[in-house]
């Protein structure tokens, strides 16, 4: 059909822009039947615009470094290639008013053209994550921490636990949540946190016996275990800007928690006195 008339005409062009054409061939192509010659006139304007376009694309590539153009991005002599690269997008999905055909879509290919930008975006801050889990053991992200080509790690990592929890447009599917998991990716900051002064406190109690830890007791590893507890404590109190659930008091209170310490030294006090 037309389509395919479409596709072998593009094919000419590029044979003749390469000199590979024939003189015969040439003529043959120039004193056509009228359906062709129709379908030129249709199909050659588009086809220079699209080769500009893809020139365009090329220098772009070659001051830049990659093909993700911004949508609003404008060349130096008015060209809209935000606009252009964003049709290509559209074509090959079959939308739009624009059309892309297997050989341009090669083209574009060859250069590294980025069909789904958001898509590209993910992967991009999933390396960068794991490179970052690689450097430090976790993947427990500084929300203002930017790697050092400057992409910012930490806020794309907030990003996902905003998309994780359906309140933002850039949803998050299954596949890439469970590729964040087996990454170690911490989804809750706050649990995370809690539960990291939870294992340095049974430890603590571990080498001490009791969950009596001083104030500012710092643990081997830096982690203010006297400033966590303290924390506990207020929390439980409703003050301070901490919050803990009652899930977490429990647990406390199982692995022998003092919640009030001024409380419990009166109350050994006591005991010693009576015996």
């Amino acid at each position: 059909g037309e389509r395919r008339l479409y596709n072998w005409l593009y094919y000419q062009q590029t044979l003749l822009k390469g000199n590979v054409l024939s003189q015969r061939q040439i003529h043959k192509l120039n004193t056509t039947h009228p359906l062709l010659s129709e379908a030129l006139m249709k199909w050659l304007d588009p086809l220079d615009s699209w080769e500009k376009g893809l020139q365009h694309l090329t220098d772009y590539r070659r001051e830049h470094g990659d093909t993700l153009v911004p949508s609003t991005y404008a060349t130096a002599n008015g060209f809209n290639l935000g606009n252009w690269v964003s049709l290509q997008r559209l074509a090959r999905k079959g939308l739009g008013k624009a059309d892309v055909t297997d050989v341009q879509m090669k083209r574009l290919d060859d250069l590294g053209f980025v069909w789904d930008s958001t898509e590209f975006a993910w992967e991009r801050g999933f390396q960068h994550l794991v490179q970052y889990t690689v450097q430090h053991g976790h993947a427990m992200v500084p929300r203002n921490f930017s790697t050092a080509d400057g992409f910012k790690l930490g806020t794309w990592v907030a990003s996902q636990r905003v998309a994780r929890k359906g309140k933002a447009t850039n949803r998050i599917s299954h596949d890439k949540i469970k590729r964040l998991s087996n990454l170690g990716f911490v989804w809750d900051r706050l649990e995370y946190s809690w539960e990291q002064g939870f294992r340095h406190l049974a430890e603590y109690k571990r080498q001490h016996g009791d969950c009596l830890v001083p104030s500012v007791f710092t643990m081997a590893d830096g982690f203010q275990l006297g400033s966590w507890v303290a924390c506990q404590r207020r929390a439980r109190k409703g003050q301070g800007t901490s919050r803990i659930t009652h899930k977490q008091v429990k647990r406390l209170e199982e692995s022998g928690f003092v919640w009030d310490y001024l409380e419990y030294v009166w109350e050994q006090g006591f005991q010693h006195l009576m015996e």
